[in-house]
């Protein structure tokens, strides 16, 4: 069972729409957030006590998932794990939807930019609810998020 999916749109490069299933998807700030973030810069003028600010504008976090912890997907082989981390590598620059579900409640949908990916195939089994395979791909990934849907 899936708790999160990456669907990337399609490019002139890559002509197919391609879908990411993920078996864990543990974000370093623990979920995937939609609520804007205050960007300032401090405001200092000669002469003046104290301190004021300005915001500079407001943006969704990034979507971090890192390599110490990193998202798991099982299948069914290590050449299929193989070939999963080759597909997870061409993600790297495209535009998508990811939708992640937290603790099978809470679902956050967002459109973003993949940032940076580093996929690391796993020999071996996964053990948890709902999870098969003979192998896995442990993958980190930095995607900037556009908008919330």
């Amino acid at each position: 069972m899936s708790v999160a999916t990456l669907t990337l749109r399609s490019t002139t490069v890559d002509s197919e729409v391609m879908t990411l299933n993920f078996d864990t998807m543990p974000t370093a700030d623990g979920f995937a957030s939609f609520e804007d973030m205050h960007e300032e810069e401090e405001l200092t003028s000669p002469g003046i006590d104290g301190k004021r600010w300005r915001t500079v504008y407001d943006m969704i976090p990034q979507v971090v998932v890192d390599a110490g912890n990193p998202a798991f997907t099982a299948v069914a082989t290590h050449s299929a794990a193989c070939d999963l981390a080759d597909k997870m590598r061409r993600a790297k620059g495209r535009f998508g939807l990811l939708v992640v579900v937290t603790g099978g409640t809470r679902t956050t949908r967002l459109y973003v930019h993949i940032t940076a990916v580093s996929p690391r195939v796993v020999p071996g089994t996964i053990i948890g609810p709902g999870v098969s395979g003979a192998s896995s791909v442990a993958s980190a990934w930095v995607m900037d998020v556009l908008e919330d849907n």
